[in-house]
């Protein structure tokens, strides 16, 4: 079965922050001309006729659509399938491409002074980080501030859709997605010493053999971790059944960012995707050509530059040593 990934990175607009939450509200996604759609391709409704469409063949699609959206809300379908079909009518912003995802992972990874600008700019950037329900006026679950429900209230209140995220939960999987990715690293170059650190360090309070194999234990922890962080709760990915170009196609989705950077890293460990730490910015990249060391030509730009200061720096102190008749000590 060829399974594919969805991901539905949902655009939101931070108001502030408070108490270590960000919060404030979903972006609204602009609803395209039904004609539009259809000449995009985004819809599809029968053949053409000589190249264009009709305004009958523009009003049977849209009745059609209307009636097939009354049926998915009568149905009570999941939820994922309905946001799924509704990207169909919309600004193609929220489902975005699976490049999109690894540029999210990447930019995650390079995350490195810990404020909470840098966090606001990235869920600012890529969407919904993680996902509370609404009740009523209310979110639902534990440790959430008065504050954020109070600001939840009054967001309610004015008809707007609320959305808040815990700035410590943020950061707090910015550390495990490393730690697993740094596993996977040690565990793929068959690299036991790595492998053993980052096993103690994810385990602190097991007792290990004398002398395991640093590789399987290090593989079995990758399985656990990673397996549990994508089944976290009843907004994991999961598996739907989508139509896509009149075919059936089996889809894993994404509603969340948190959610699709853990499927990416999983999809990347799996087709043992190579990365590097840039030796000149010291950030993560995806190695797309093997000799490659660098993540840009700026950073290769930068570091041949550094080589060649550092070569004729020598050269030229060893010239001033020879013209003044004073003797370079390091000769």
């Amino acid at each position: 079965m060829n399974l594919q990934t969805t991901y539905l990175f949902w655009p939101v607009r931070i108001a502030s922050v408070s108490e270590g939450w960000a919060y404030g509200t979903y972006a609204s996604l602009t609803s395209l001309p039904h004609r539009e759609l259809l000449e995009k391709g985004r819809l599809r409704w029968g053949r053409r006729k000589r190249g264009w469409i009709s305004e009958s063949q523009v009003e049977r699609s849209f009745i059609h659509h209307e009636a097939l959206v009354r049926a998915l809300e009568t149905d009570r379908i999941l939820l994922e399938t309905y946001q799924l079909d509704s990207q169909q009518f919309l600004e193609p912003q929220a489902l975005v491409s699976e490049e999109r995802a690894k540029e999210a992972l990447m930019a995650f990874l390079n995350l490195k002074h810990r404020d909470d600008a840098i966090a606001v700019s990235y869920i600012n950037e890529f969407g919904e980080f993680d996902h509370l329900e609404l009740d009523g006026d209310h979110f639902v679950g534990s440790g959430i501030p008065e504050a954020i429900q109070q600001l939840c209230k009054q967001y309610v209140k004015k008809r707007q859709d609320p959305f808040a995220v815990s700035l410590s939960q943020f950061w707090a999987v910015r550390d495990h997605i490393e730690g697993l990715w740094k596993l996977a690293l040690a565990v793929d170059q068959k690299d036991s010493k790595r492998a053993r650190d980052e096993c103690i360090r994810r385990r602190p309070n097991s007792s290990f053999d004398p002398e395991p194999n640093w590789l399987a234990v290090g593989r079995a922890i990758l399985c656990a971790d990673l397996s549990a962080s994508l089944n976290p709760g009843q907004r994991n990915p999961r598996l739907i059944l989508s139509e896509k170009d009149g075919k059936l196609v089996a889809l894993t989705m994404s509603t969340t960012v948190r959610s699709a950077l853990y499927l990416t890293l999983l999809d990347m460990i799996v087709s043992t995707t190579e990365y590097k730490k840039c030796p000149n910015c010291k950030k993560y990249f995806i190695v797309t050509v093997k000799r490659k060391q660098y993540c840009t030509e700026v950073c290769q730009n930068a570091a041949k530059v550094r080589r060649f200061r550092v070569r004729h720096k020598g050269s030229a102190s060893r010239l001033d040593a020879r013209t003044t008749g004073v003797s370079n000590p390091s000769s």
